[in-house]
């Protein structure tokens, strides 16, 4: 448990048992200076009760918070510049703008064994034209993703810009995680699911290649907690764009881009 004073004066704290009732004999007591953090954990208690007040433990001049509200031990608190005694929330501000990056779903359609024109509906998610691993390595060092259900949710500064120490703490990198696959779990599923399905008719004699181009947005941000701060990225929308079918006589006439992809797929089914 952390205690952040963000009061215009000295904070004077005691922490119960999470049943106590009488509120006589606290586990811990402590104080802390207008805008300091005080810390304290005792893993044997993982729910307690807080008292927060000026002046003194005893002797108060005014009760900021009385000991009757349960917090988890894993908690950190804050001390309202009102008084209020809360649990401490991550604060995301959208005032980066946005990044895009592209990918491309490339299939084929082999018509030269047919004698007639071919149907075929063809289907392009995102998830295929962009893997994790792919997204993950266009982050720069100063970057890291993270990740919801396996599924790129955006990315995740490694430094702290807020401070002086440069270094994030585990645990100021666990709470901004947690709470970005809690806001947006939804969203990112939803963007990763997406798909185009296009029914097209291709003649007879030709190797002929579709391209989608998939535009991946991501909204970026600043991320606080507890006096750190970094930047951070969250998947919003993925757009689809199909590009008109092109037709080869063979393997040796496509594209360099498409020849090695054209390899990948018959080594794939030799």
């Amino acid at each position: 448990m952390k205690i952040k004073n963000e009061y215009g004066e000295k904070v004077y704290w005691r922490a119960f048992k999470g049943d106590d009732t009488s509120y006589v004999v606290g586990l811990s007591q402590g104080s802390v200076d207008s805008g300091g953090t005080a810390t304290w954990r005792d893993d044997s208690f993982p729910e307690i009760k807080v008292e927060a007040k000026t002046g003194d433990i005893v002797f108060s001049k005014k009760v900021l918070a009385s000991a009757g509200t349960k917090f988890k031990m894993t908690d950190d608190l804050v001390v309202t510049s009102s008084g209020d005694l809360t649990v401490a929330q991550v604060k995301f501000s959208a005032d980066r703008g946005q990044e895009t990056a592209k990918r491309s779903d490339i299939q084929f359609i082999d018509t030269r064994g047919f004698n007639g024109a071919v149907e075929r509906t063809m289907v392009s998610r995102v998830s295929t034209a962009f893997t994790n691993t792919e997204v993950s390595e266009s982050t720069s060092e100063h970057e890291q993703s993270w990740t919801v259900g396996g599924k790129l949710g955006g990315k995740l500064g490694k430094k702290d810009v807020g401070g002086v120490s440069g270094e994030l703490s585990m645990e100021f990198q666990d709470k901004v995680v947690n709470s970005l696959r809690s806001s947006h779990q939804t969203a990112v599923n939803s963007v990763w699911e997406k798909t185009v399905t296009d029914k097209m008719t291709f003649q007879s004699g030709m190797l002929y290649v579709v391209e989608v181009v998939w535009t991946l947005t991501l909204d970026k941000g600043n991320a606080t907690y507890f006096g750190q701060r970094t930047t951070y990225s969250v998947v919003r929308s993925a757009e689809a764009d199909l590009l008109k079918p092109t037709a080869y006589k063979s393997e040796n006439d496509l594209p360099a881009p498409y020849k090695e992809k054209w390899r990948g797929v018959t080594a794939m089914h030799a």
